[in-house]
């Protein structure tokens, strides 16, 4: 497996199979697609959106007839963020999106891409901090918001 320099800003790194699992997709993107964290087959394999969650984003995808080659796709943290106790994952904590956040902005700076699409809760309000966390994800679905950064 490939790996990617280590990065110990946080603890997230000391379960991770894979650290710092890169994003993956287009190098001119229209599209980004930012989950919150790799999934168990992302860390494990090395590449994110790779487990059943991603597989079914790509085919939701490719059903709405979206170019995946025009697609980006990343996560807001980069290492898996397990519960130490029983080997299950968690949200990442507040403090360890603000420590991976740096990565993300680079990734956006990067790829430059012309629309963002936060997958879920914690990362819509991530990039529009506006709506809080009590925002319910249902409420604000499919409503065009724009970001500065």
């Amino acid at each position: 497996m490939k790996q990617l320099p280590i990065c110990t800003k946080c603890s997230l790194h000391k379960g991770a199979q894979t650290i710092m699992v890169p994003g993956k997709g287009s190098d001119e993107p229209t599209i980004m697609f930012v989950g919150l964290a790799p999934s168990w087959a992302d860390d494990k394999d090395g590449e994110c959106f790779v487990g059943k969650p991603g597989k079914k984003l790509m085919e939701l995808l490719t059903e709405a007839e979206i170019d995946l080659d025009t697609c980006r796709f990343t996560n807001m943290v980069r290492c898996i963020p397990w519960k130490v106790k029983d080997k299950k994952t968690r949200d990442p904590t507040a403090e360890e999106v603000i420590t991976c956040g740096d990565y993300l902005m680079k990734e956006i700076a990067l790829y430059d891409p012309d629309i963002i699409v936060p997958l879920g809760k914690l990362p819509t309000v991530y990039f529009l901090p506006h709506l809080t966390d009590k925002v319910k994800i249902t409420k604000i679905s499919g409503i065009r918001y724009n970001w500065v950064r």
